[in-house]
């Protein structure tokens, strides 16, 4: 029986600026720097002719089917330094940073050498919890920003903004990320998350991402040199 997912029939908020500014035919590589299983594989269906270069700490997390999908998969440091010597500078049209600078101590460090890797002219998009996440209440899943503990900083937009404003890096979109299905998915499972805490005493996170304004995020266009 195959299994229809929404995030191949709806691109997911990470590529859907990328397919906004390249569209999905074109030659483009990519670097995703803390790859989830299943990441290469989204990219594929979305960018059939793209270069896929994975970057993690470990991959233990993928599966055999996912590093073979994948053109090169890189072993790098906690410290957004160590082994991203293993990527080329100013070599790379997309850099996708989903979910990982939260588990950074200096993630600052992981921005300053993700926007080296990428060519003048070419996109970032990070995602992270944003502030509002301390705000909302703890649940399966992570809906809290504590829930995760291996979430160890908490990222300041307008800091983030700066640091890539200093990069030479034009933003194109910075606050709560926009996804309209999503969103709308959101919605109407609401109702469902509040009386399964009525039952059980706990939240479930799935699907309420969007609607609860969990995630922020940031595409940014790096300048061309004049």
């Amino acid at each position: 029986m195959t299994v229809i997912r929404l995030q191949n029939l709806v691109p997911p908020p990470k590529f859907a600026p990328i397919i906004g500014y390249f569209g999905r035919t074109g030659p483009i590589r990519i670097l995703d720097i803390g790859v989830a299983n299943g990441s290469a594989q989204l990219a594929k269906h979305w960018f059939p002719n793209c270069y896929y270069h994975g970057g993690d700490i470990t991959d233990t997390h993928l599966s055999q089917d996912e590093r073979k999908l994948m053109d090169v998969f890189s072993l790098v440091g906690t410290n957004g330094i160590q082994g991203y010597d293993q990527f080329p500078d100013q070599s790379f049209d997309v850099v996708i940073l989903n979910h990982v600078l939260e588990h950074l101590a200096e993630p600052l460090n992981l921005v300053h050498t993700a926007v080296s890797k990428l060519k003048p002219g070419g996109i970032i998009f990070a995602a992270f919890p944003g502030i509002r996440s301390l705000a909302l209440p703890s649940g399966e899943g992570t809906l809290h920003f504590c829930d995760d503990p291996t979430h160890v900083s908490a990222i300041d937009l307008i800091s983030l903004v700066n640091c890539l404003l200093r990069l030479d890096v034009k933003i194109v979109f910075a606050g709560p990320t926009r996804d309209v299905c999503r969103y709308l998915i959101g919605l109407c499972l609401l109702p469902w998350a509040f009386i399964r805490r009525l039952i059980t005493g706990r939240w479930q996170a799935r699907g309420l991402w969007y609607v609860l304004g969990f995630e922020e995020s940031i595409v940014g266009i790096k300048r061309v040199p004049l």
